[in-house]
């Protein structure tokens, strides 16, 4: 069985997402190929969120054009930015049920000093589009390894300021955890990383 396309993907991921949204009640207009602009531009009332998908194979070399993206949409003031990862099908799948409400809790509740740091009040909204690399089972729990995306809240001032300044964001994270052998909780964490250079650069 051949692997699609990351263009494939990508396109047939955008044309899914857009119908979603506009089941939702979004107004919904998405970019021509080839346009270096946002995937998808979602409007309902004074909302207007911006998505960026892209294959999990082209994830790493994207961060600098994601960055710009994520970069634009600040300046511009939409209200948030979206990033889709899309993953190509596999003869073998590997799911843990769970896990990805397992990582948002431990994000939220344990987040890297890099993502606390992005805003006075940095808080963990969603993880979504997991992806397993590598699974180890053992006596003492399961390694899980592999990547996601998560969208955070940024808000800058303190709740009590009338300047208090709310944007969201998303970003890819790379997460190599031991979970425990009846798979309900993280008992270790040997990495957990969020892709913050967008902010820090």
């Amino acid at each position: 069985m051949s692997t699609p396309s990351a263009e494939l993907l990508e396109a047939e991921k955008i044309e899914e997402l857009a119908d979603q949204l506009r089941a939702d009640g979004y107004d919904v207009q998405t970019s021509k190929q080839g346009d270096p602009g946002f995937d998808i531009i979602a409007k309902r009332g004074g909302e207007v969120i911006v998505f960026e998908v892209k294959a999990r194979s082209r994830l790493e070399s994207a961060v600098p054009s994601i960055n710009q993206l994520r970069q634009r949409a600040a300046e511009e003031g939409y209200s948030g930015f979206r990033l889709v990862v899309v993953n190509p099908p596999r003869e073998i799948q590997v799911e843990i049920d769970g896990l990805q409400d397992l990582l948002q809790h431990q994000l939220a509740e344990d987040p890297p000093q890099d993502l606390d740091m992005l805003s006075s009040d940095t808080r963990v909204d969603r993880v979504a589009d997991i992806e397993v690399d590598r699974v180890g089972v053992s006596a003492h729990g399961v390694r899980v390894s592999g990547w996601g995306a998560v969208d955070v809240e940024l808000n800058y001032g303190s709740a009590s300021d009338k300047h208090r300044y709310t944007t969201s964001s998303g970003l890819p994270f790379h997460f190599d955890v031991v979970l425990d052998p009846t798979l309900s909780q993280i008992i270790e964490s040997h990495d957990l990383k969020v892709d913050t250079s967008g902010f820090t650069d």
